[in-house]
């Protein structure tokens, strides 16, 4: 996506203040975040036949859309679920970020990978990383992370390994519980953490 075709794509005036970028995960992780006193540009992972997001394009698509409307908007959250919070902190660790928000994140793909399919060499085997624990250094953004003890397919141990190369960054983790990888968005007291987060 190039700067042209993006323009294209967002082609009207973007509701004000726009403040936040969110990158989704997978298509059935369905989440409407509520982002105080901000408009929210998804960019959710397609689910096309035959055709799989590279991890470096949507890097670059992320880094664009960053780039457009850091042009109109003093400052910048960011916000990423799933798979998206790999993109998320490549941005964060990329760019100045007023803040981050990641759900239900991990700290590498790899990893992800080796606690489903403890019987094959992930590591050759993947394309992408997605090793947001590799550049956690380089993030200095406050923080919010939300995750599930009872996520079944990202164990909560792996967002709080995330959580812990933040070393640079107020890391605030809330910890959810009777509540799925992609029904994280249900429980309670999941939109209340993160208006609060936003407002403070």
């Amino acid at each position: 996506v190039d700067r042209t075709s993006f323009r294209k794509l967002y082609p009207k005036k973007i509701p004000a203040p726009m403040s936040t970028i969110a990158t989704n995960g997978g298509a059935k992780a369905k989440d409407t975040s509520p982002t105080v006193g901000s408009a929210t540009m998804m960019r959710t992972m397609p689910a096309i036949p035959g055709r799989r997001p590279e991890e470096e394009g949507l890097y670059s698509d992320a880094l664009l859309a960053y780039d457009y409307f850091s042009k109109k908007h003093a400052a910048l959250s960011v916000m990423g679920r799933s798979v998206g919070s790999g993109v998320a902190t490549y941005v964060a660790s990329q760019r100045k970020v007023e803040k981050l928000i990641l759900v239900t994140p991990f700290d590498t793909l790899a990893n992800v990978a080796r606690i489903h399919y403890p019987f094959l060499p992930v590591a050759l085997l993947l394309r992408d990383g997605y090793d947001s624990a590799g550049r956690g250094n380089r993030i200095t953004a406050d923080t919010l992370i939300v995750a599930s003890k009872d996520d079944e397919i990202v164990p909560i141990a792996l967002s709080k390994h995330l959580a812990d190369t933040l070393i640079h960054a107020t890391v605030e983790f809330a910890e959810l519980s009777e509540v799925g990888h992609n029904t994280i968005q249900l429980h309670p007291a999941y939109g209340k953490i993160i208006t609060d987060f936003m407002r403070r």
